[in-house]
């Protein structure tokens, strides 16, 4: 039985820290496995570590949104298995089609809020976001497109995106509150 199948057992049984612990885990093995998964000679060891550690980042906030499923399952560790490998497989399907280019926040029209440093405020929070492929559905919500159009434009299903969206903008007011903005 491996060291996270007893954390699990013990998380079940209301253990204190163990969950914390199977996530902190989980989270060392996403980011070993994403840097050998996504290395590239081309790019530099830096940018390959960032985006890792989004990889695995993100692999950790879907078990999370999906812990009973993850707790539920027959084998959890092929279930976390899983999840990162189809993150994984989403990153190669975005970096071939060439869709993560930076973009100019400038071009939002935020100006419903009558108070600029509240809009200032939340360009900046967005600019600062680690996962550009968030960063760019953002400002592409922000500047009125439809939800067709951002899948047409990101070549990823209806779905996706909607999937994308909702968790963009669960960051977004994450973020919001951490810096104590008040809409």
């Amino acid at each position: 039985m491996s060291e996270i199948e007893k954390l699990m057992k013990q998380a079940k049984r209301g253990m204190k820290g163990a969950e914390d612990q199977i996530y902190a885990l989980l989270y060392e093995r996403f980011l070993k496995l994403a840097k050998q998964r996504i290395w590239d000679t081309k790019r530099g060891k830096e940018e390959i570590t960032k985006d890792a550690e989004d990889i695995a980042q993100e692999a950790i906030t879907i078990l999370l949104e999906k812990r009973h499923a993850f707790y539920s399952s027959k084998y959890p560790i092929q279930y976390a298995m899983l999840v990162l490998r189809n993150i994984i497989g989403n990153y190669y399907r975005y970096k071939k089609t060439k869709i993560l280019k930076k973009v100019n926040l400038e071009d939002i029209d935020l100006s419903i809020d009558p108070e600029e440093h509240v809009i200032f405020d939340i360009k900046s929070i967005i600019q600062d976001m680690g996962h550009e492929l968030c960063r760019q559905i953002l400002v592409y919500i922000l500047s009125g497109h439809s939800r067709k159009w951002i899948s047409k434009k990101l070549g990823l299903s209806m779905s996706a995106v909607y999937t994308r969206i909702h968790r963009c903008l669960e960051r977004l007011k994450i973020l919001i509150e951490q810096k104590g903005i008040l809409l």
